[in-house]
């Protein structure tokens, strides 16, 4: 199996990413993935600033989408990566949370129409055979559709691209894999198992409790933005959400019950069942995210040294 992992606004500031980047190449991660959130800071810059700063690692932003920017510019910047990095870029794709485009003044339109018209643009313009960039791609720059929504997973295995699903709970990984072979045999082609990530949200620590404090935390900020379809198979309604949001500010994270935790993967042994279970159902590859941990740099080590050698 690889290991991938994801950077973004509640690891730390740019600088500490680009640091945490490095420790993660060390410990031996497969890929560094730099979230790309509207009004954040920019996906891009810190992509370069990594890859300058590692030899090994492959970097890419997760998401960049075409509303907030155009397919030439995502081009641009994916193959100047690539430049950079001597070969390490990778594209993370897709629509973007609709709520935060809200909040950024954007907004979905035609959205599927606009997604087939974007992959194949982009299938296009990273590879170096078929490629109208003025810069020289020295090979064809991986593609990786992140999404959560059932027509969206089908249409990875349709397009024949990576994926990066994003499981709201990790539980949801069977019927998420399931749909993603599901558009793969509508075109009589396979899964390209190895570049479908199951996308984890993960906290870990060696205090239990600290861990499920900090995943709160995070997941408190961010439940808005989770895809309804998979919180119901928790299940988490939005009426109960809002329940749950007021018991946290209220009464902290200790009034939050159970099953909020499986929306992630929350201390060690729950990081193992989970990574146990997603493999069992046939990921290859998996990619833990935020918050990690109360402790970035040691969650960072602690899930290289004690969870992912369980599967290698």
């Amino acid at each position: 199996m690889k290991f991938d992992i994801t950077f973004g606004p509640f690891i730390g500031d740019s600088r500490k990413i680009v640091e945490l980047a490095v420790q993660a190449e060390h410990l031996g991660y497969d890929t560094a993935w730099i979230t790309h959130d509207p009004l954040c800071d920019n996906s891009w810059v810190i992509c370069g600033s990594v890859g300058l700063a590692t030899n090994r690692i492959r970097v890419g932003p997760a998401i960049v989408n075409p509303y907030s920017s155009s397919l030439v510019e995502i081009a641009m910047g994916v193959a100047t990566l690539d430049n950079i990095t001597g070969g390490r870029a990778v594209l993370g794709f897709g629509p973007g949370s609709k709520k935060m485009l809200e909040e950024s003044g954007l907004k979905h339109f035609n959205l599927m129409k606009t997604m087939e018209h974007s992959i194949n643009y982009l299938k296009n313009m990273l590879s170096p055979s078929a490629s109208a960039l003025k810069q020289k791609l020295q090979k064809t720059i991986p593609i990786y559709f992140g999404c959560q929504s059932p027509k969206l997973l089908e249409h990875i295995g349709i397009w024949q691209i990576g994926g990066l699903v994003l499981l709201t709970p990790p539980a949801y990984g069977a019927e998420a894999l399931n749909l993603i072979h599901q558009g793969a045999s509508k075109t009589g082609k396979q899964v390209l198992k190895s570049e479908i990530a199951a996308s984890i949200l993960c906290s870990i620590d060696k205090d239990e409790n600290n861990a499920k404090k900090a995943f709160a935390s995070f997941i408190i900020n961010i439940i808005d933005y989770l895809s309804p379809h998979q919180l119901n198979t928790v299940p988490l309604t939005t009426n109960e959400i809002e329940i749950i949001k007021n018991e946290y500010r209220e009464a902290g994270w200790e009034a939050l019950p159970e099953k909020i935790y499986r929306l992630g993967a929350v201390g060690m042994e729950d990081c193992i069942r989970t990574v146990e279970m997603l493999k069992t159902v046939g990921f290859e590859r998996i990619k833990v995210g935020s918050p990690l941990g109360p402790h970035k740099e040691e969650a960072i080590r602690l899930f290289a040294l004690d969870v992912i050698p369980h599967f290698k």
